[in-house]
């Protein structure tokens, strides 16, 4: 087995990955290392040595964090960090908490910090040709809408909304303590905070390879 300080630099690298993953998951799952240690299958020191490398996984434990974490060893050791969120066919399934499947996703570290759930919602796109600057192409129909949960509508952009008894997408131009300013039927206009409930703000768009109801991987578009 290599001593730390003899490895090269993708060594290093990978074994960084690797730590990096297992905590964000225990971050977003709200353990502790001795709770994630035993969700794991390992003895705490062992693990402990690991998530301070004082010393390397085997090809054993690799293949064993990899099973747990739902993933191939070379997606544990990679840079990209994934997660595995709920996604559902429509906003109202959304709102029962009742998602039809997992999305695995691949984020920033950037976009990871001081974020909560994230949600997929299916589009009801259409299965037909569109025109992106001057160029045709068919555009699947399985795209979904990617959100971050939450309750309170902090900053500009895109938001899922209850507004006059109905779920809607609300743009949101600007906001202060009482009223925000946003794009309503075409219209900007002031809405008193109180007259609004956010349940989600909105990312980007991903599409899916296939039809599937496991867990797939989904790119940004």
């Amino acid at each position: 087995m290599k001593k730390l300080k003899m490895l090269n630099d993708p060594d290093i690298k990978s074994i960084d990955n690797i730590i990096k993953k297992l905590q964000i998951y225990m971050q977003r799952n709200n353990q502790t290392m001795h709770g994630l240690a035993s969700l794991m299958g390992f003895d705490y020191q062992p693990f402990y040595r690991l998530m301070t490398k004082k010393s390397l996984p085997t090809i054993s434990s690799l293949n064993h964090i990899a099973q747990k974490l739902n993933c191939s060893v070379s997606e544990l050791i990679a840079d990209n960090i994934f997660l595995d969120i709920p996604s559902f066919n429509n906003i109202e399934t959304y709102l029962t908490h009742k998602p039809t499947a997992f999305i695995r996703i691949y984020v920033t570290e950037d976009l990871l910090q001081d974020i909560g759930e994230f949600i997929a919602i299916k589009t009801d796109l259409p299965n037909i040709k569109h025109c992106v600057n001057k160029i045709d192409y068919q555009m699947s129909i399985n795209i979904y809408q990617l959100f971050i949960a939450t309750k309170k509508i902090n900053i500009d952009g895109f938001f899922l909304v209850k507004y006059k008894k109905q779920i809607i997408m609300l743009e949101v131009v600007s906001i202060s303590s009482k009223v925000i300013m946003a794009t309503y039927e075409g219209k900007i206009i002031q809405i008193p905070i109180e007259e609004l409930e956010a349940f989600a703000k909105f990312i980007t768009f991903i599409e899916l390879p296939s039809m599937s109801t496991n867990a797939i991987s989904g790119k940004f578009i």
